[in-house]
């Protein structure tokens, strides 16, 4: 593995275990923000979080300005663990030491370890260089450096008292607690001595390990056993003490899901986006350099071409001869070979000219670079200038020529424009701010994508890529990075040629790295998105699940109040709904208990009532699964629907008859399908696609129906091309089947089967819950009508056995009346309905208002009043009124019926009771008859009581 994989590795490994760390601290902050020692260890963590994090971020650095950040953060953070650590053991051992006389003491473990963190954000702010000097960049050479490279060496002792003594002294009042405080709970003691022995354990791992393991390698294995370590400490006080919580569950929960939740999201994509910016600053600068490689081989190639046709020229006989009528046609016919040479000639040892390819002068060349190098012997000499002969900006390229004894006897040169160097330049897309140059040895412009820089001839000798390329200071392979003095940052990539030619290619960071800003956009847009996203439904289903909760919550408020009438709604199938269940069953307990007649009556009247609801409610849910009720309409509209939604030529709706021998069609779209009705279509179980369908709870498929061997072919269908059948299952047993048929072949692929399927179960449902739902009416109807005869039989034993019963009340008070039986009461008796006086028989104020009263629907009694002024009309709400109070009236008659029968099945048993008694206190037949005579005759009030024993003889 190389150096940059190990290094991507340690800090995916390092963040990995920082983002644990933060999730956890989040965590354990939410899961009770009120207790000293959640908040203790929530910033613990925190801590260790924001260390791994600045850890990791300076592991990939590779400049100083990449590593000045998380070196900072590592400065605040890891002094800061010593004084944390000893502040979190006290308070999960031993936290009543931060009480009374020692209460200061947590004021100055605070202070010693927020120290660091304080003069650190100074440090940032001012710049003092109290305790965090930053990085020398003369010594720093990329990734993790130790806290000594950046902290202030004068404050040494300071750090070794952070690092070493801290821990040290968390071991004196460990070992106290472990092994010599009689006051400790067993619990905390061996919590104690668990967290003496990571103390230990932690700090001799990384004295260990430090000389075996490069940074930062050490600390990261100490601080993930010592964040182990009191991890399990936290998590084993808060099992062990039971830690009242506060704040509602729906916050709480939300709350602990985004600590875990939001983190990941953010990580992953902060994870990704550092991923992805690494390979687009790597694409980038791979782009630069290549423009800069491949503008460097051009450059090269064209100086070989061009140097080694001057080196043939210097080696011909008639440039050696310097004869000038030989040196002259020679001259022109190069020139006239290579275009861009404006000039070819030659000079003597002193510079002056012998030929040259044009008609001009001849010229003294002695104070040119290119003659003065090449006649001291230099291989090859360049000068960027000025020509004398075409007054524009000219490369000129000379060689000494030398006899055959290798001696210098003048000078060959050519003169060329620039055209053909800056055409190559030209050619190169760098985008916008993209540039593109070549220097000459002496730094001087020979091409620019400015062509400017080259007709000026400026000189780049302080440019900061060519100062890199000259001195190798580059801040990565062939490249640098710099600033402008327009506070432009530039990416440059250089390379320096055979001859002592550069090359340079640079474009603004902000272009280069476009592609990059608009990831960092939209990776933040959707981590944003997702965080919102996730909180907001986090808290939607949340409270959902809780509501049931927060129902049976304000019931028992309710009765904890005096409200025992109230009742826990039913609300799932969970265990919630079985509390629900479990409450309202040690509420009906509790009614019982307390309860009186009348709370026994609406109790049995809530039970119907109840019952009535659990019905209607089992209706409201087939009625959610399809709104109709009625199976035959059900089957009609849901076949039309299927087809109309899925666009298909036929659907068609079979069920099994009662003997389960076929599968009958009950519905079928268009007129195919009421033909088909018409003659009672009918499918033997087991064949076809929808028989097999229904015999084996599978679907199944034609894709072409010609191809399927288990299909049925229906005259009434000649179009259909593809087809499958779908089971209807409902309660583990296939009721029937659906058919659906298209006219184009190969409809019907996994998808849409699912889709299909799934309706199909649905269609099951509400069919079996229209069953379900008639037959729960016709039950219903049965047990009301049940409990009515049994209550107007009660009605008429208890009229039977007891005088007309007959009460008045007027101003001289309420009274016991007989012959009351008036025609508007017998009329309100007969008709089951109030008697309302009518306009005229208000006119003759005959203003009685007569109303039955019905116990569950039968009338036992009329009631029948009249207003003290006679001139006065009965208003609709009066007479409301009335009926309402006659039945609640109802009601309590029927309750004291109910208890007067029970009291009499009482006092009859207790008879019983009495005279078993008595006759048990004798052994011999006749006490046992005159006893049992007597008590008879006692009880009963009876003036006579016989008895006689007889054989079959004597009948």
């Amino acid at each position: 593995m190389n150096s940059f994989a190990s290094q991507s590795f340690l800090q995916l490994v390092t963040w990995g275990i920082a983002l644990v760390q933060l999730i956890l601290a989040l965590y354990v902050f939410t899961l009770n923000t009120k207790h000293p020692a959640n908040r203790q260890t929530a910033f613990l963590f925190l801590l260790f979080a924001i260390n791994g994090f600045a850890t990791g971020w300076m592991i990939s650095a590779t400049s100083v300005a990449q590593a000045y950040l998380p070196a900072a953060a590592l400065a605040a953070t890891t002094p800061a663990f010593g004084p944390a650590l000893l502040i979190t053991a006290i308070v999960l051992v031993k936290p009543n030491w931060f009480r009374g006389r020692w209460r200061f003491v947590p004021f100055v473990q605070y202070t010693v370890m927020a120290l660091p963190i304080i003069v650190t954000i100074i440090d940032l702010i001012f710049r003092t260089n109290i305790w965090f000097v930053g990085i020398d960049p003369a010594t720093y050479g990329g990734g993790f450096a130790s806290l000594a490279a950046y902290t202030n060496s004068a404050l040494k002792p300071a750090r070794m008292f952070y690092m070493i003594g801290i821990p040290l002294l968390t071991l004196i009042p460990l070992s106290y607690l472990s092994f010599f405080d009689k006051n400790i709970l067993k619990n905390n003691q061996r919590l104690a001595r668990f967290l003496l022995a990571g103390q230990i354990g932690a700090t001799i791992l990384q004295l260990v390990v430090s000389g075996m393991l490069p940074q930062p390698i050490p600390s990261l294995l100490s601080s993930t056993l010592f964040f182990a370590i009191y991890a399990y400490a936290s998590f084993s006080q808060l099992v062990s003490e039971q830690r009242l919580q506060t704040g509602g569950v729906q916050l709480r929960l939300t709350l602990l899901i985004s600590s875990i939740a939001i983190p990941l999201l953010i990580f992953t994509n902060a994870y990704l986006f550092n991923r992805t910016s690494t390979q687009i600053r790597q694409d980038a600068a791979d782009k630069l350099e290549v423009a800069s490689e491949s503008l460097s081989l051009k450059i090269e190639s064209w100086l070989d071409y061009n140097i080694k046709a001057l080196s043939q020229m210097n080696a011909l006989p008639g440039i050696i001869s310097m004869d000038p009528a030989q040196q002259k046609p020679i001259l022109e016919a190069v020139a006239n070979t290579y275009r861009h040479m404006y000039l070819v000639s030659t000079t003597d040892p002193n510079g002056i000219n012998v030929a040259r390819s044009d008609t001009n002068n001849l010229t003294d060349y002695s104070d040119r670079v290119w003659y003065q190098q090449a006649i001291q012997g230099a291989e090859v000499a360049f000068q960027t200038l000025i020509g004398r002969t075409s007054g524009e900006p000219a490369l000129v390229v000379s060689e000494p020529i030398r006899d055959a004894n290798q001696q210098v006897i003048g000078v060959g040169m050519f003169a060329s424009d620039l055209n053909d160097l800056s055409a190559n330049v030209a050619v190169a897309e760098l985008g916008e701010t993209g540039r593109l140059f070549v220097v000459d040895p002496e730094n001087w412009v020979v091409a620019h994508t400015n062509s400017e820089y080259a007709n000026q001839r400026t000189n780049f000798s302080l440019h900061p890529a060519v100062v890199a390329m000259r001195g190798g200071t580059a801040y990565y392979e062939n490249g640098i990075r710099y600033t402008d003095e327009n506070g432009i940052t530039w990416i440059a990539y250089f390379h320096e040629i055979e001859y002592g030619w550069g090359v340079v290619a640079e474009q603004t960071e902000t272009e280069l790295m476009s592609v990059l800003n608009n990831v960092q956009i939209s990776t933040w847009i959707v981590t944003i998105i997702g965080t919102i996203l996730l909180a907001v439904l986090s808290a939607l289903a949340i409270r959902q699940a809780i509501r049931p909760i927060k129902s049976l919550t304000e019931t028992a408020t309710a009765i904890a109040s005096g409200d025992l009438t109230r009742v826990a709604p039913i609300q799932s199938e969970d265990e919630f709904g079985l509390l629900a269940q479990v409450f309202n069953r040690m509420t009906e307990q509790l009614l019982e208990l307390i309860g009186n007649l009348e709370q026994r009556v609406t109790e049995r009247t809530k039970a119907l009532e109840n019952r009535s609801k659990q019905l209607e409610a089992a209706a409201d849910v087939g009625r959610s699964a399809s709104s109709i009720l009625d199976v035959d309409e059900l089957m009609v509209a849901t076949v039309e629907l299927i087809r109309e939604r899925f666009d298909l030529y036929y659907v068609g709706l079979f069920l099994v008859d009662k003997n389960s021998e076929y599968a009958v069609l009950e519905a079928g779209t268009g007129e195919a399908g009421q033909l088909m009705l018409s003659r009672q279509h009918r499918i033997l179980l087991g064949e076809g696609m929808i028989g097999w369908s229904v015999a084996n709870n599978q679907s199944r498929v034609a894709m072409e129906v010609g191809e399927d061997m288990v299909r049925l072919t229906t005259a009434e269908l000649p179009e259909t091309r593809s087809e499958a059948a779908l089971p209807l299952r409902s309660r583990g047993q296939v009721i029937g089947a659906i058919t659906v048929q298209s006219i184009r072949p190969g409809e019907f692929d996994a998808s849409t089967i699912a889709v299909l399927q799934t309706m199909a179960d649905l269609v099951s449902v509400a069919i079996d819950n229209a069953r379900l739902y008639t037959t729960t009416e016709e039950a219903l109807q049965a047990s009301r009508r049940a409990y009515g005869e049994l209550s107007r039989t009660g009605w008429a034993h208890l009229l039977q056995t007891k005088s007309e019963i007959s009460y008045r009340s007027d101003q001289r008070g309420t009274t016991p009346v007989s012959d009351i039986w008036s025609p508007e009461m017998q009329q309100a008796w007969a008709n089951n309905a109030p008697v309302i006086p009518n306009d005229e028989q208000q006119a003759s104020r005959i203003d009685k208002l007569a109303i039955p009263i019905r116990v569950r629907g039968n009338v036992v009694g009329v009631m029948q009043t009249q207003k003290s002024d006679h001139s006065a009309n009965w208003t609709d709400e009066e007479r409301i009124l009335l009926e309402t109070i006659l039945e609640q009236l109802g009601l309590a008659l029927e309750g004291a019926r109910l208890y007067e029968e029970s009291q009499q099945r009482a006092d009859q048993e207790q008879v019983i009771g009495e005279i078993t008694s008595r006759m048990r206190e004798h052994l011999d037949i006749d006490s046992i008859l005159k006893t049992a005579l007597r008590e008879i005759g006692e009880k009963l009030n009876l003036s006579e009581v016989e008895v006689r024993l007889a054989g079959e003889d004597e009948h």
